[in-house]
């Protein structure tokens, strides 16, 4: 799911439905947009901001500000790639699309929250935006600003090819992450503590099927889904320290 935002400081807008904090971000001042689509089969051309990860948890939602405007064919698409080198990859590890409406100027929400990616503190990744829109009849650009974000840079490629540094560039972005809860008795964030609803999503986590703020190394030691995990969970419920 995707929809759009007024032009303005995306940290400023609270969209309750999406639960995840603010991470990082780059909300300018505006300095221009860089081109996203095709002309014809020589120009296809994408757009890339390598960010670096804060906060350990779900990546659940990012904020991209772009240009749409003219006939709109194709929808805009954001990936997350992985990053080797502080350059983005190939590899993918998820995606998202939305065609906004042609009024210019705005923030566009994706949301990841149904399938959110886990990150960890200092992990790089790249926010891509591509399409397949013909530019000759529509236009998206990614909007950016001067060089402000001093944890990642941007890139673009035409294609397949290879990404190319953009000098003195940043899109203007914003990252929301889901954090790990560490020994914590409302354990499926329901404001409920403590009650069979939590007991039931530890063991689900335990089993692979983890809620959205649920974390399997219950007490934040670095094994995943051990008896002291289980331990430390009833000792938590039961009033103690983890």
């Amino acid at each position: 799911m995707t929809r759009t935002i007024p032009a303005f400081a995306c940290l400023l807008f609270a969209v309750p439905a999406l639960a995840g904090t603010p991470d990082q971000s780059n909300e300018g001042p505006l300095l221009g947009g860089t081109s996203v689509g095709t002309i014809g089969s020589s120009f296809s051309q994408s757009a890339a901001q390598v960010v670096t990860v804060g906060t350990e948890g779900r990546l659940d939602r990012i904020d991209m500000y772009v240009y749409a405007g003219g006939v709109l064919s194709s929808p805009l698409v954001l990936q997350i790639f992985d990053v080797h080198a502080s350059v983005p990859t190939d590899q993918v590890f998820a995606s998202r699309e939305f065609t906004p409406s042609p009024i210019g100027l705005q923030w566009i929400t994706f949301d990841f929250s149904a399938s959110p990616v886990n990150v960890v503190h200092g992990q790089q990744i790249a926010l891509v935006l591509r399409s397949d829109q013909d530019l000759t009849r529509g236009e998206y650009d990614a909007e950016g600003s001067h060089d402000l974000y001093a944890a990642g840079a941007s890139f673009v490629r035409n294609g397949a090819g290879p990404w190319s540094a953009i000098n003195d560039y940043d899109l203007m972005f914003c990252t929301y992450v889901n954090p790990l809860a560490c020994c914590y008795g409302d354990y499926n964030g329901d404001d409920i503590w403590g009650d069979d609803s939590d007991i039931e999503a530890f063991f689900a986590c335990l089993a692979g099927d983890c809620c959205v703020r649920c974390n399997a190394d219950f007490n934040c030691d670095g094994d995943t889904a051990t008896d002291a995990d289980i331990e430390a969970f009833f000792r938590v419920l039961a009033g103690g320290n983890c």
